[in-house]
Protein backbone atom coordinates (compact mmCIF):
# COMPACT_ATOMS: atom_id res chain seq x y z
CA UNK A 1 0.00 0.00 0.00
CA UNK A 2 3.09 2.23 0.03
CA UNK A 3 4.75 3.86 -2.96
CA UNK A 4 8.25 3.23 -1.56
CA UNK A 5 10.41 0.09 -1.56
CA UNK A 6 10.92 -1.67 1.79
CA UNK A 7 13.28 -4.42 2.93
CA UNK A 8 11.48 -6.94 5.16
CA UNK A 9 13.05 -9.72 7.21
CA UNK A 10 10.66 -12.64 7.67
CA UNK A 11 11.09 -15.34 10.28
CA UNK A 12 8.95 -18.41 10.97
CA UNK A 13 9.14 -20.19 14.30
CA UNK A 14 7.37 -23.11 15.92
CA UNK A 15 7.74 -24.17 19.56
CA UNK A 16 10.53 -21.61 20.00
CA UNK A 17 12.60 -23.01 17.11
CA UNK A 18 13.40 -20.86 14.07
CA UNK A 19 12.48 -22.88 10.98
CA UNK A 20 12.79 -20.32 8.20
CA UNK A 21 14.35 -16.88 7.73
CA UNK A 22 14.55 -14.73 4.63
CA UNK A 23 14.85 -11.11 3.61
CA UNK A 24 12.73 -9.74 0.78
CA UNK A 25 12.48 -6.45 -1.00
CA UNK A 26 8.90 -5.23 -1.17
CA UNK A 27 8.62 -2.90 -4.18
CA UNK A 28 6.05 -0.07 -4.38
CA UNK A 29 2.46 -1.31 -4.26
CA UNK A 30 1.89 -0.84 -8.00
CA UNK A 31 4.58 -3.45 -8.81
CA UNK A 32 4.52 -7.25 -8.55
CA UNK A 33 5.07 -8.29 -4.94
CA UNK A 34 7.31 -11.21 -3.85
CA UNK A 35 5.70 -14.54 -2.99
CA UNK A 36 7.35 -17.15 -0.78
CA UNK A 37 6.25 -20.78 -1.22
CA UNK A 38 7.27 -24.22 0.10
CA UNK A 39 9.73 -24.47 -2.81
CA UNK A 40 11.60 -21.59 -1.12
CA UNK A 41 11.91 -23.65 2.06
CA UNK A 42 8.74 -22.71 3.94
CA UNK A 43 7.85 -25.36 6.54
CA UNK A 44 4.72 -27.35 5.72
CA UNK A 45 4.18 -29.63 8.72
CA UNK A 46 0.91 -29.52 10.66
CA UNK A 47 1.77 -27.34 13.67
CA UNK A 48 1.38 -23.80 14.98
CA UNK A 49 3.71 -21.26 13.39
CA UNK A 50 4.60 -17.75 14.47
CA UNK A 51 5.39 -15.49 11.54
CA UNK A 52 7.40 -12.35 12.33
CA UNK A 53 8.27 -9.54 9.96
CA UNK A 54 10.66 -6.67 10.65
CA UNK A 55 11.07 -3.58 8.46
CA UNK A 56 14.47 -2.23 7.38
CA UNK A 57 16.52 -1.36 10.44
CA UNK A 58 13.96 -2.56 12.99
CA UNK A 59 11.75 0.48 12.38
CA UNK A 60 8.59 -1.61 12.82
CA UNK A 61 7.70 -5.25 13.38
CA UNK A 62 4.63 -7.45 13.42
CA UNK A 63 4.05 -11.07 14.49
CA UNK A 64 1.08 -13.43 14.28
CA UNK A 65 0.57 -17.10 15.14
CA UNK A 66 -1.31 -19.42 12.78
CA UNK A 67 -3.57 -21.32 12.59
CA UNK A 68 -5.95 -19.19 14.58
CA UNK A 69 -9.20 -21.08 14.01
CA UNK A 70 -8.15 -24.52 12.80
CA UNK A 71 -7.22 -25.40 9.27
CA UNK A 72 -3.94 -26.72 7.97
CA UNK A 73 -3.11 -24.50 4.98
CA UNK A 74 -2.75 -20.73 5.03
CA UNK A 75 -1.76 -17.90 2.75
CA UNK A 76 -0.40 -15.00 4.80
CA UNK A 77 0.00 -11.47 3.44
CA UNK A 78 2.30 -8.90 5.02
CA UNK A 79 1.01 -5.41 4.29
CA UNK A 80 2.82 -2.11 4.68
CA UNK A 81 0.56 0.94 4.99
CA UNK A 82 0.93 4.28 3.24
CA UNK A 83 2.83 5.55 6.30
CA UNK A 84 5.61 2.99 5.73
CA UNK A 85 4.66 0.93 8.83
CA UNK A 86 3.15 -2.54 8.95
CA UNK A 87 -0.60 -2.33 8.54
CA UNK A 88 -1.56 -5.93 9.27
CA UNK A 89 -0.85 -9.58 8.45
CA UNK A 90 -4.12 -11.18 7.28
CA UNK A 91 -4.40 -14.86 6.47
CA UNK A 92 -6.56 -16.81 4.06
CA UNK A 93 -7.28 -20.51 4.45
CA UNK A 94 -9.32 -21.01 1.28
CA UNK A 95 -6.86 -20.00 -1.41
CA UNK A 96 -5.75 -21.73 -4.61
CA UNK A 97 -2.42 -22.96 -3.18
CA UNK A 98 -4.19 -25.08 -0.54
CA UNK A 99 -5.68 -27.30 -3.22
CA UNK A 100 -2.28 -28.44 -4.48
Amino acid sequence: MDDRTHIVQIQIQSSGETLFTTTKEMPPSNEIQPVITPTDGLPTGLRKYTISATLEQGEDSIARTYPTNGGDCYSVTIRVGTDGQFRDMPSESAFEGCNQ
